[in-house]
C-alpha cells in the first residue's frame, strides 16, 4: 500500500513537471510569435503604411465585408482562401487591419509549435526542440516584408503537412484523422496559391511507392481514399463558404 502510494506521488509530480515543461514551451513560442510579427506593419504601434500587395488583400477583404463577392464585383488573381483570411481578421477588430495582425500572429505560433513538433521527431531534447524551430523560422524574417501575405498563411498548412510526412518517414504509418487533415491542408494551399504545393508533389509519390514497395495495398487504398475525399470536401466547401451571400 505504502508503494503504491509513493508510485502515485512520482507519476503525480513527473506529470506536473511535463504540464509546466509544455506552459514554457508555449509561453516561449507565443513570444517569439509576437516579436517576429512586430515586423509587420499591421504592428498595434506600426505606422499602418502597409504595402501595395497587402493594401489590396485588406481593401478586398473590407469590399467582401460589405457584401460583394470576389471575382464577380471585383478581380484579383489570389486564391479565395487568402481573402477568407482577410475578412476573418478584419472581423476581429471590426474592419481595423490590427485584427489581420492578430491572425498574423496566430499562424506564426502555429508554425513554431509544428516545428517544434517535427524537431521532437528526431530528438527527444525539448531545447534542442527550441533551439531546432528559432533557427528553421529565422529565414522568414528576410521575406516577411510588410507582412499578409499568402506564403504566410499558407505556412501553418505546409509545415503541418511536412510534419504527417516526417512522421511517416519515420514511424512507416500515420494516423487516418492526420491523412485526413493533411488533405484539408493542400485544398487551403491550392486555394491560397497554387503554386505552393511542391511539398506534396515530393512526399506523396514517394509514400504511394513506399506503399506498393511493402505490398501494403489495402493501406494504400485507404490512404488515398481519406485524402480525396477530405481535399474534394474542403474545395467544395471553401468555394461554398465564399460565394453564398
Amino acid at each position: 500500500m505504502k508503494e503504491t502510494k509513493e508510485t502515485e506521488m512520482i507519476q503525480s509530480k513527473v506529470s506536473i513537471k511535463k504540464f509546466i515543461s509544455v506552459i514554457l514551451i508555449v509561453l516561449i513560442m507565443a513570444i517569439i510569435s509576437v516579436l517576429i510579427l512586430m515586423q509587420s506593419q499591421l504592428n498595434p504601434f506600426g505606422n499602418k503604411r502597409t504595402g501595395s500587395d497587402s493594401a489590396v488583400f485588406i481593401y478586398g477583404g473590407n469590399l467582401i465585408r460589405n457584401g460583394k463577392i470576389l471575382y464577380k464585383d471585383f478581380f484579383d488573381h489570389k486564391g479565395p482562401m487568402l481573402y477568407i483570411f482577410e475578412v476573418i481578421g478584419l472581423t476581429l477588430s471590426n474592419g481595423r487591419e490590427i485584427g489581420v495582425w492578430v491572425l498574423e500572429t496566430i499562424f506564426m505560433f502555429v508554425n513554431l509549435c509544428m516545428l517544434y513538433k517535427i524537431s521532437k521527431l528526431y530528438s527527444n531534447s525539448k531545447y534542442i526542440g527550441i533551439f531546432a524551430t528559432v533557427i528553421s523560422i529565422i529565414p522568414i524574417l528576410q521575406f516577411l516584408q510588410c507582412g499578409n501575405f499568402s506564403e504566410e498563411f499558407s505556412l501553418p498548412f505546409i509545415i503541418y503537412s511536412l510534419y504527417v510526412f516526417s512522421k511517416f518517414i519515420i514511424n512507416g504509418k500515420v494516423k487516418p484523422i492526420e491523412i485526413y487533415l493533411n488533405g484539408i491542408c493542400l485544398a487551403t494551399v491550392i486555394m491560397l496559391r497554387p503554386n505552393l504545393i511542391p511539398l506534396w508533389i515530393v512526399y506523396v509519390p514517394m509514400i504511394i511507392i513506399s506503399y506498393i514497395s511493402n505490398k501494403q495495398y489495402k493501406e494504400l487504398a485507404k490512404t488515398i481514399f481519406i485524402f480525396i475525399a477530405r481535399y474534394d470536401n474542403s474545395y467544395r466547401t471553401n468555394c461554398y463558404l465564399f460565394y453564398i451571400k
